[in-house]
């Protein structure tokens, strides 16, 4: 069975699909990976493509390592981590005690540390961090892809931390997929939807 409506047109009544009217979504969902135990890195690959330009991730994350840096890396198609010296970014946060947080870099990185300390699941209920960040045009070979930050993390200091900023992968390389991990440690808990952007 398919939804049908009634319109009239001049006065004479007339069905129509509904699937002819109803607006193409702006997001679609395209991989959601999620895990409780530990692991030493979170791969999601091959989840960007040609179809879509931009893309949408909705995430949280807790390590098992108190204390222990969030960090991030792009992928290829292969797939492997770009470990190319690349990465800079500046992200601007503030705490629950009214202090200026970053997370910047002031010469160019091999990855991507998104934050500082936080706590792990043995100091909180989780999850430690949780945000969306969004990933700009990452697999055309004619730009460099873009990331714009917004999440919230649990410090180890015991204080509430919210950043937005921004990251740039300074290489023209066709990005596929992303990778998270700790600075020590493994990460214990995580959830990452992947959404493609519809260009309206």
């Amino acid at each position: 069975d398919t939804d049908e409506l009634l319109v009239s047109d001049a006065g004479t009544l007339k069905r129509v699909d509904y699937s002819y009217l109803k607006s193409t979504p702006g997001l679609v969902h395209l991989n959601t990976t999620t895990g409780s135990s530990n692991v030493s890195t979170v791969d999601v690959d091959n989840v960007f493509n040609s179809t879509y330009e931009n893309y949408l991730i909705i995430f949280d994350l807790t390590l098992d390592t108190n204390a222990a840096d969030p960090i991030m890396r792009l992928r290829d198609s292969s797939p492997a981590s770009l470990s190319n010296s690349a990465y800079t970014q500046a992200i601007n946060g503030l705490s629950s005690d009214n202090g200026a947080v970053s997370a910047y870099t002031s010469s160019v990185q091999t990855q991507l540390q998104v934050g500082h300390g936080m706590y792990n699941q043995s100091n909180i209920d989780m999850p430690a961090m949780t945000g969306f960040y969004y990933v700009i045009d990452p697999v055309g070979t004619s730009t460099t892809t873009n990331i714009l930050w917004n999440f919230s993390q649990r410090a180890s200091s015991g204080l509430q931390r919210g950043f937005q900023g921004y990251s740039l992968f300074n290489n023209k390389t066709s990005v596929r997929g992303y990778q998270w991990y700790g600075s020590s440690g493994n990460v214990h808990n995580y959830t990452f939807r992947t959404y493609g952007i519809v260009n309206s």
